[in-house]
């Protein structure tokens, strides 16, 4: 077992705030294109946060956190505006590169004990997930640690195990 790692590590993704007056209203939800460019709303008046993952073969430089603005505007923006039109003029208001903890085996979390460190207790590799899945991956990980099993909510197709056995838990959709 410890010769299986853990199949998770850094890739940078680019966030950029865009100011659309003429872009979708505030029932507007989180949309994600088929291309996997993805837009939310960010507050009142047209504000929203974009973003798209490059495909594998086009992953940024990790060492620093440099914005590609050009990345923006030749992939980016062309398949924002070929999902919602309205989005055409808007403007880049500021930008900023991160980190998230990829998951390269299946693009899913890592949740749980490790099956050979005692008291070693993982939830990593969400793939850009974590904000939306951090309040169940909590209650998950601390039924875990006090109970020794999920409770509330079963996660063990989650585990590390999967690892050792080859078994995916493939996300479809990785933002």
């Amino acid at each position: 077992m410890m010769s299986v790692p853990l199949p998770v590590d850094a890739r940078k993704r680019y966030m950029y705030c865009v100011h659309a007056p003429e872009g979708p209203g505030l029932d507007c939800p989180l949309v994600v294109d088929p291309s996997g460019a993805h837009f939310r709303r960010e507050g009142y008046a047209g504000h929203f946060l974009a973003g798209q993952s490059p495909p594998i073969t086009d992953e940024p430089n990790v060492e620093n956190l440099e914005v590609d603005y050009n990345y923006f505007n030749n992939t980016v923006y062309p398949n924002l505006v070929n999902r919602v039109p309205s989005l055409k003029n808007l403007q880049i208001k500021s930008a900023w590169a991160g980190y998230y903890d990829y998951n390269y085996f299946d693009q899913n979390a890592v949740i749980g004990p490790h099956p050979y460190l005692t008291r070693m207790y993982l939830a990593c590799g969400f793939s850009g997930c974590g904000v939306q899945q951090a309040a169940a991956i909590g209650r998950a990980t601390s039924e875990m640690i006090l109970d020794g099993e999920f409770r509330t909510i079963d996660l063990s197709r989650f585990l590390f195990e999967r690892f050792i056995v080859g078994r995916e838990v493939k996300e479809k959709i990785v933002i």
